[in-house]
């Protein structure tokens, strides 16, 4: 891994469903992590003032590989899939940096969607797998109200009541396969903030591990609902 290096992952064909969405280049040239365009889902619903939902994706990867597993969140939501803004030695880019790069990157995405698509966009959540998911919490602790629900995937990340409060973060999903090293930390994560009054749920994703399958979008389905519930 390298912040430095150049992402030389060849440009997968666009998801079915989803469009490609460039930021532009500034006087200085392309932003740093712009060179790949992120990912965007319209609400099924067709509004353009349904709520945000943003993936933050794993470990030397591209939104291409993993936002399709995410789609049940486009049902009732926008759902933007930005790179991380570091490239990584061999292809992909991490959601690693200073806070203020994590948030200008996703905030530069969910800005250029709001222009390019005409959307009102007043509600979010935050979703992080595995690396992307303490990148995920970073943001939502640097934006305090800008993310109302947030999500955690097959990551050793449990958010304290102290932070989701100073986050004002209002509902927390933990998910994870059974089979991943993750799974039992984020049940008993779940069941303590749901014991202390906060509206957390853990998720099971079935007998997998760390890892996305043919079947992982039906099975994510169930958490992505109830995350975005009632977000309007």
């Amino acid at each position: 891994m390298d912040a430095a290096a150049t992402d030389s992952t060849p440009l997968p064909a666009r998801p079915a469903g989803f469009s490609k969405l460039e930021l532009e280049t500034t006087g200085s040239g392309t932003r740093a992590g712009a060179s790949r365009p992120a990912l965007v889902h319209p609400p099924g619903t067709g509004a353009t003032t349904e709520p945000l939902v943003v993936f933050l994706h794993g470990m030397c990867a591209i939104p291409e590989w993993e936002c399709p597993v995410f789609v049940g969140a486009a049902k009732h939501a926008w759902l933007l899939c930005p790179p991380g803004p570091a490239a990584c030695n061999g292809g992909g880019r991490m959601w690693i940096g200073k806070d203020a790069q994590l948030v200008g990157q996703v905030r530069g995405f969910s800005d250029a969607l709001e222009t390019a698509h005409s959307a009102q966009i007043g509600r979010r959540a935050l979703v992080g797998y595995s690396l992307g998911a303490p990148a995920a919490l970073r943001i939502a602790l640097a934006s305090p109200g800008r993310y109302q629900r947030l999500m955690i995937v097959n990551a050793s990340v449990t958010p304290s009541l102290a932070q989701l409060e100073k986050a004002q973060v209002l509902r927390l999903a933990l998910v994870a396969g059974d089979n991943d090293r993750t799974a039992a930390k984020l049940r008993r994560a779940a069941g303590a903030l749901a014991r202390a009054g906060f509206e957390a749920r853990f998720f099971s994703l079935g007998p997998v591990g760390h890892f996305f399958d043919a079947s992982s979008a039906r099975r994510m389905e169930p958490a992505l609902l109830w995350l975005t519930d009632s977000m309007q």
